[in-house]
This record gives C-alpha cells, sequence and structure tokens, in this order.
C-alpha cells in the first residue's frame, strides 16, 4: 500500500482571533462518557473550527483522522485509523496492522476484534476524530464501525464529524444514551458570537443592530458570515450591504463566487482557481500547476487573510482549501476556463508521481484522462497492494481505466486476474482468463520477461490448486520458480502451493520437502500467514506417516509461533490437527477443547479449506461420542461451504465422509447413491496415488461392501494398501489395514479366519508405537471381537517381546472399548427379545471357550441343535460371530464381566 499522508493526522490548529464557544466546548467535554458524539452539518457551519478550539481543553488525548474519498477502501480505511491511534501509543493497534498488511485478508470482525482488544487493554482514556465521515460510502467499512461502536471499550469515545447522518447504529445509541449530538441549530453563531467573529476574524466592528440583522440574514451560518465580512471589506456602505444581502446558502455562494473572488487580485485568482483541483497543497506542488514560484508565500497570505484555507501541519508546508471554497473555485473553473480542468490534473498526477505520492497520482491521473500515466503508476503498484490487501482500491483503479487498456497491457490483465482471485467478487473462472489473456498478450507483444511469465504460472499454479488440479498446479508452480527473481516475495507462496499439489498427486516426500521450503522462504521474508500454513501442512503429512508425536509437536510451534491476537488460517489447521491427534488417542475432552479454539479463530478468518478440517475434526469426536445426527449436521455445513468457495475438494470430502455416516445408520441407499454419483471406481488409476482423495476412495470401499461387490471393494483396499506402503504412510496403511480387517470378518470371500487376524496385527504392529486408538474403536463391535480373538491367538504363540507387545496394546484397546463413552453404536440399545434358559446356557458354555461338539455332549442335546441356538442367539444379540456374541452379551449384563 502506498505510504501514508501524515497531513491526514494532524490536528487542525485553532485559529488567531477564534470565538470561544464554552457552551459547546462543554458538550463535547460531557460527551466523553458516552461512545460516540455527532458533530452532523451541512459545510461551512464551523465543524472543524470548533473541534481544534475544544482538543486543547479535553481532558483526553486526542488523535485526528481527516477522511476523504480514497478511504473507501477497507484496507486503507483501517489502516489510517490505526495510524491515528498510533498517535496516541506507538503500541495501538499493531496485531491488527499485522492483519491488513497480511495477503490472508481478515474478517472484519477478526480485525475489529482484535482492535478493541488491543485498545482494552490500553491503561489510559483517549478519543478519536474521523473527519468528513460523508465522504465514506463503502457498506464494509460502515459495518466495520458499527460492530466497533457496539463493542467499544469504556476508554475509547469517538468523535465523527459528517455533512449526512452515517448509517450506523444511532437510534440504538440514543436509546441507550450513547450518543451526543451538535447538528446545525447548536453549531450557529448566536448574536454575541457573530459580533465577536465579524471583530476579531474579520476585522469588522459593527452596531449590535447590523451585527443582529447580518446573524438574522445568515442565520448564524458561519461561512454565511465569512462570506458577507470578505465582502463588505473596503465598502463605505455597510448598513445598505446588510439590507440587500440574502442569507440563503444559494444567494451566498452566489456572492462567493461573484463579489468576494472578484474583489481578489487577478494573481490570486488566478492561483485559487489553478490549484482548486487539489485536495492538499504544498508551495512546490501549486508552482508545478501554476508556473510560477511564489507558491508558497502565496498560501501563507491566504491563511493570513482568512481565505478558506487550513494549514494540515505545523511546518506551514501542507494546506487545503474549505470544502465549500474549493467546491465554488472548481465550478468556476469549469465554467470558465473548461479546458483547463484536465491539463491542471495532469500535471498534478505528474508532481506527485515524481514525488512517489502514487495514490494522488492515479487519482489526479484518472481524473485528467491521463490513462497512460495511470496505467504505468496501477502496474508498479498491483503487486505491493496484492500483499498488503487493498484490493478495493486496485479495483476501483482498473473500473476507471478503459477495458481495452487492461485487456491489451498484459500487467493490467495480470492485476485483473489477481483481483478476481482474491477479492471479494471470486471468480475461478474470470481470474484463470484474464490470466491466460495476460500471458497470450505478453507473448504477442514480445514482452514476456522471465518475471512476468512467473508471476502468470504463480497465479495460475493457485487457481489449479483451488480447483484441485494437482498435475497442473505442480507443472505451473515448478514454471513459476524457474522464472520468478531470486527474491521475489511470490516465492513462498508458490512453494506452497506446490507442496498442495505434491499431496494431491501422492508424493508425500516431495510436499514434505516442498513445504519446509516455504516455512523457509516465509521466514526471510515475512510472510507469516505463508509460515504457519506451511507448517500445518506438514504437521498433516506427519499424521499421513503416521508420526503423531512429531505431528503434535509441529503443530505446536504453529500455535508457538502465531499471535494469539492475529488468528489466520494456519493456527485452525494447527488446532484441528491437533484435535484430530487426541481424538484418535481418545482423548475426546482435550481434542474438544482444540475445536473450540480453532472454531472461534475460523469465524475471523475464514477459509473453506481451514473451516473443512476443523470441521472434519468436530465430526470424529462427534460421532465418537456417538452423536451422528449432530455429525452429519457439521459434514453438511462444511459440504455448502465447499460449493460457495468452488473449492472442489472440501466438496468432495465431505460428501464422502457424510455417505460414510450413511452406511454405518443403515442407510445404504443413501451411501449408493453418493458412490454412483461422485465419479469414482475401485479401478481408478488415481487409486494408485489417491492423495487428498483417499478419503473418498475409503468411504467407496465401505459401500461396494455392503452392497455385496466385495471383491471390487478389497481390490480397490489392495491398490490403496500398496500406494500407502509405497509412499511412507503408516497412517494411512492402519487405517487401510483396520478396515480391510473389518471387511473381511463381516464380508469375507475365504472362510480364512486367520486373513482378517494377520491384517489386524500388522495395522497393531504399526499402530502401537504412535498410540492410535479411534481407528480402531470406530469399528465398533466386529473390531473389539477381531481384538479378542487375536489376543487367544497370541496367547498360543511364543512370550516374545513382540508377541507381548502386541497382546498388551491389544488388551489397552480392549479396555478403551469397556471406557469409551460409545464403545459401539452400531449395538442395539436393548435385545430384541429376551433369551430363553437354554440359549443363556449355551452362551455360558460359549465364553467358557466349548465347541459345538463339546456344548452338545455336557447338554445331552444334538449337535445341530446346538447350531440352531447359537443361530437364535446371534440373532437376538445383534452378532454373527461367538466372539461377538460374548462381547457383546457381557456388554449387556448377561454374562459375567
Amino acid at each position: 500500500m502506498p505510504e501514508l499522508l501524515r497531513t491526514k493526522l494532524f490536528i487542525p490548529r485553532p485559529r488567531p482571533g477564534r470565538v470561544a464557544r464554552p457552551r459547546l466546548t462543554a458538550r463535547l467535554n460531557a460527551g466523553l462518557n458516552r461512545k460516540l458524539t455527532l458533530v452532523a452539518a451541512p459545510a461551512g457551519f464551523g465543524k472543524t473550527t470548533l473541534l481544534s478550539e475544544w482538543i486543547p481543553q479535553s481532558p483526553r488525548c486526542v488523535a485526528w483522522l481527516a477522511l476523504d474519498g480514497e478511504d473507501n477502501d477497507p484496507a486503507r480505511f483501517w489502516t489510517y485509523v490505526i495510524a491515528a491511534l498510533q498517535e496516541v501509543h506507538r503500541s495501538l493497534g499493531v496485531s491488527a496492522l499485522a492483519m491488513l498488511q497480511s495477503p490472508e485478508a481478515p474478517t472484519t470482525a477478526a480485525l475489529i476484534t482484535s482492535l478493541i482488544n488491543e485498545i482494552a487493554a490500553f491503561p489510559e482514556p483517549f478519543a478519536v476524530v474521523l473527519e468528513d465521515y460523508h465522504v465514506i460510502d463503502s457498506q464494509p467499512i460502515h459495518s466495520g464501525m458499527a460492530y466497533l461502536i457496539e463493542h467499544l471499550p469504556d476508554n475509547l469515545h469517538l468523535t465523527i464529524t459528517t455533512r449526512v447522518d452515517p448509517p450506523l447504529p444511532l437510534a440504538r445509541l440514543r436509546a441507550h444514551n450513547q450518543l451526543t449530538e451538535l447538528r446545525s441549530n447548536e453549531l450557529r453563531f448566536t448574536p454575541e458570537e457573530a459580533g465577536v467573529f465579524l471583530a476579531r476574524a474579520m476585522g469588522l466592528i459593527l452596531s449590535p443592530h447590523q451585527v443582529e440583522a447580518l446573524e438574522s440574514r445568515t442565520e448564524g451560518w458561519i461561512a454565511g458570515l465569512q462570506i458577507a465580512a470578505l465582502s463588505m471589506q473596503g465598502r463605505d456602505d455597510i448598513s445598505g450591504f446588510i439590507e440587500v444581502f440574502s442569507g440563503s446558502h444559494r444567494h451566498i455562494v452566489g456572492y462567493l463566487a461573484e463579489e468576494v473572488l472578484n474583489q481578489r487580485p487577478k494573481g490570486t485568482l488566478h492561483f485559487l482557481l489553478q490549484t482548486s483541483v487539489l485536495d492538499r497543497l504544498s508551495g512546490p506542488l501549486c508552482d508545478a500547476l501554476t508556473g510560477e514560484s511564489d507558491g508558497q508565500a502565496t498560501l501563507e497570505k491566504l491563511e493570513q487573510t482568512n481565505l478558506f484555507i487550513s494549514p494540515l501541519d505545523d511546518e506551514g508546508i501542507w494546506f487545503r482549501y474549505h470544502h465549500l471554497f474549493a467546491e465554488v473555485l472548481q465550478a468556476r473553473l469549469q465554467r470558465t476556463q473548461p479546458e483547463k480542468v484536465t491539463e491542471l490534473h495532469r500535471l498534478a498526477a505528474r508532481w506527485h508521481a515524481r514525488q512517489d505520492m502514487t495514490t494522488e497520482a492515479v487519482h489526479h491521473a484518472l481524473a485528467g484522462a491521463d490513462f497512460d500515466l495511470a496505467a504505468a503508476l496501477i502496474e508498479e503498484a498491483a503487486g505491493s497492494m496484492l500483499r498488503m490487501g487493498a484490493i478495493a482500491s486496485l479495483m476501483r483503479w482498473l473500473d476507471a481505466l478503459p477495458e481495452a487498456m487492461i485487456r491489451t497491457r498484459p500487467r493490467l490483465s495480470l492485476a485483473r486476474a489477481w483481483t478476481y482471485h482474491l477479492g471479494p467478487a471470486l471468480s475461478l473462472e474470470r481470474a484463470d482468463g484474464w490470466a491466460q489473456l495476460a500471458l497470450e498478450n505478453a507473448l504477442a507483444a514480445g514482452s514476456l520477461d522471465s518475471s512476468l511469465s512467473g508471476e502468470i504460472a504463480a497465479l495460475q499454479s493457485m487457481i489449479a490448486a483451488t480447483r484441485s488440479e494437482s498435475t497442473l498446479s505442480r507443472d505451473l508452480a515448478h514454471q513459476a520458480l524457474e522464472n520468478l527473481p531470486i527474491d521475489s516475495p511470490w516465492r513462498s507462496a508458490v512453494t506452497f502451493c506446490l507442496g498442495t499439489a505434491h499431496v494431491d498427486a501422492g508424493d508425500i516426500t516431495a510436499a514434505a520437502r516442498a513445504f519446509e521450503d516455504a516455512i523457509t522462504l516465509s521466514q526471510n521474508d515475512g510472510a507469516h500467514y505463508i509460515q504457519l500454513a506451511a507448517a500445518a501442512f506438514l504437521g498433516d503429512i506427519l499424521v499421513l506417516q503416521g508420526r503423531l508425536a512429531r505431528a503434535q509437536a509441529v503443530y505446536g510451534q504453529v500455535l508457538a509461533w502465531a499471535n494469539p491476537d492475529l488468528p489466520q488460517k494456519g493456527g485452525v489447521m494447527a488446532h484441528a490437527g491437533l484435535a484430530s491427534i487426541l481424538c484418535e488417542q481418545n482423548q475426546l475432552d482435550a481434542a474438544s477443547a482444540h475445536v473450540q479454539a480453532g472454531a472461534a479463530m475460523v469465524q475471523n478468518v475464514g477459509g473453506a479449506w481451514s473451516a473443512h478440517v476443523l470441521d472434519r475434526a468436530l465430526a470424529r469426536v462427534q460421532l465418537a461420542r456417538g452423536n451422528r445426527t449432530e455429525a452429519l449436521a457439521i459434514l453438511e455445513r462444511s459440504y455448502h461451504n465447499g460449493l460457495r468457495a468452488q473449492v472442489n475438494l472440501v466438496v468432495r470430502q465431505a460428501a464422502a465422509l457424510q455417505a460414510t455416516v450413511h452406511l454405518a445408520q443403515g442407510s445404504l441407499d443413501v451411501a449408493a447413491a453418493w458412490a454412483a454419483t461422485s465419479g469414482l471406481r475401485p479401478d481408478d488409476a488415481a487409486a494408485a496415488h489417491p492423495g487428498w482423495w483417499e478419503v473418498e476412495y475409503l468411504a467407496l470401499a465401505r459401500v461396494l461392501a455392503a452392497q455385496g461387490r466385495q471383491k471390487e471393494a478389497f481390490g480397490l483396499l489392495d491398490r490403496l494398501l500398496d500406494a500407502a506402503r509405497n509412499e511412507a504412510r503408516a497412517g494411512s496403511a492402519i487405517a487401510i489395514l483396520v478396515l480391510k480387517a473389518t471387511l473381511h470378518s463381516e464380508f469375507g470371500l475365504t472362510n480364512d479366519r486367520q486373513r482378517p487376524l494377520r491384517q489386524l496385527e500388522h495395522a497393531l504392529t504399526l499402530a502401537e508405537p504412535e498410540g492410535f486408538v479411534r481407528v480402531f474403536l470406530d469399528e465398533g463391535d466386529t473390531m473389539r471381537a477381531l481384538l479378542v480373538e487375536l489376543q487367544s491367538t497370541l496367547a498360543l504363540r511364543p512370550d516374545e517381546g513382540e508377541n507381548r507387545r502386541i497382546a498388551a496394546y491389544a488388551g489397552r484397546l480392549l479396555a478403551a472399548f469397556a471406557q469409551s463413552a460409545v464403545a459401539d453404536t452400531r449395538l442395539p440399545s436393548n435385545l430384541i427379545e429376551p433369551l430363553s434358559e437354554r440359549e443363556l446356557e449355551i452362551l455360558l458354555l460359549i465364553a467358557e471357550g466349548l465347541s459345538n461338539r463339546e456344548i452338545a455332549d455336557r447338554l445331552v442335546i444334538a449337535v445341530s441343535t446346538v447350531k440352531s441356538h447359537i443361530n437364535a442367539i446371534y440373532g437376538k444379540l445383534g452378532t454373527h460371530r461367538r466372539t461377538q456374541a460374548v462381547v457383546t452379551a457381557r456388554e449387556l449384563g448377561l454374562l459375567p464381566a
């Protein structure tokens, strides 16, 4: 963002000969105990003059911000507000300013919340004046101001000057006695004040009758009195002038144009008209427009004669005309010398450009239709504006240029593309179209240097990543890194994008390397948001690799790096990652705490992906607690967030996870409908390198098995397991092996009972060092029965270290099943019908480990009868195997624990 104008922060000095207005300054002081003081009146009623008189008498320190039309960019507006706060103390707004300076644009609520917290922590009371708030027409700014006022700390008071009432919650403030209002009626001069003003400020000694008549005709309008006084200077017939003088605003403006200006020396009038196009004036700037060299002296003379000019600094370098005076001058210039208006704006633009005052230069270049200069300035400033979040200003500048110029200048086309990618009017299609146009035009013009080529590829890589086009994103990221200068601030973002593309393509090793490089680059160039996000994604990779302890440390480092007053997406992802790990370790309360911490941040930073990973963790916690309805609602929210943000990966993952929950609820038709429309096939080539899509393929395998398509399901799982092994993703391998064991036990194609046990044992071997729990518990009763059976199998083996370790781990998991609030959410809450005495007797013998033949011999019944009773037991308990029946019966209290 261009450098700040310090003159906007200058508190106007009280004018010599000013009129003391103690009744109004007392009102202003009393208003400090309320939230807001509104000084609302048309131009010329002395709003600024009154406040400049009050500030030296105020019991509070006061900061000042003079607003103008350029401040309708929210980033610029709040940057200047913070600059005003830092006139009180340099510590105020530091975190909020860091948020504004991050390309990861904060939400209004996040920004204002940070600002409020910093203000509330400041020990001293103070006030801030926002002058000319009527120039603000940005609804996001109005919303932010309303939020600030609603939550305003007690130590801050706001004062707003405006010509019209702002769209702020004034009625509510009145109702709660939190608003002080000074309007035209209060601001008008009384006859006594008018007499003092005419005598002190304007050097006119009038009789009480003349003062009263003039005050009556102007209705106390201060600008009207000043105009009348200027018109009366040098007249002999003062009474006659007052007699014919009309107090209407229209007539007074006419007097100003025809009488006051005509009384000025020709050289002064020429100066006034030539410089009327300027919002702020300095001697050298005025010289550039007038072609003279007496600009500074003329400005000082105008100030001495009270001709509607005010200083903007203590050094007497910068001035401004009173708004009403400037409007009259501009109207006269347009009427008498219309051909000069464009030329004067162009001269002002060039002068400002030479001083590196980009915002002012662009303003005058556009006003003067010097589109070539404006375009060159915008091209130079666009990169820093994008990185500083000044999207609204950049969009407004581009909108003011001829469309044909934007289309034919590659850097302007690229700037337009960035605004569609980063701005509020998100459109990946338009962003991509403008980026492609920039590339084509640069190639056609032979102007595609390596830097421009790299920037275009960087944007296209990010667009492709958002669309989940991993191969294209990866190739474009490599292209960008080959062409971008070594010190380009875009390199860290592109390297981060490369990491996400590698994950998507299943190259976890390369992804980890890219994220580590992105962390280093971002630390070097100050891209804090990239540093946090890259580290959070690195933690996600470690989870895929099954390295939970290391991932936990990395997520913790992200939170240590993060500023608690500066919420960012990386912090949300770190909380989500920690919640997922803690949930996996069955520490559900601790997991919930991180979900809540992340939820407080995600409201302020937005972003479909960061919100999704948090929702995904929250849904898993809810499932672990048996709250399937709540989990489905969370995943539905994530799905729609992804649709709105056009983030395909979020949409697909949320839909797949919903299908998994529906399947667990017994809604096979809903899950099957998802599978049919997902576009996934068990023989997809992508399953060999699933990357982010593994969640979907695991859901598909479950659906296929439930549909009786076990061969396809197991074939898909075999391919996923091969990919996980090849890519050293132990975390993925554990999940796949657990699912294979569960499905083989429930839907096995053969009677090989050892197959699911071997798969389970392999999963336990991988999982035991890092303490995985929920991946087993979430499979419910089938997995519990398998663990019991595996324990029995391990008990028959030699009591060696590995066997003992796995048996002990299986025992801990069974204990977790018993302690879990919802050990198996698929278990019926009560029996379908009671067991008969014979069935209970047989159940006890099954628990003792007797075979069907041994039970038949003990009870003296046929083996076929034993089988019939056992089938009845299975049906009543909702189980399919002996071990399952025993475990379920113990939980229901039918057997001793």
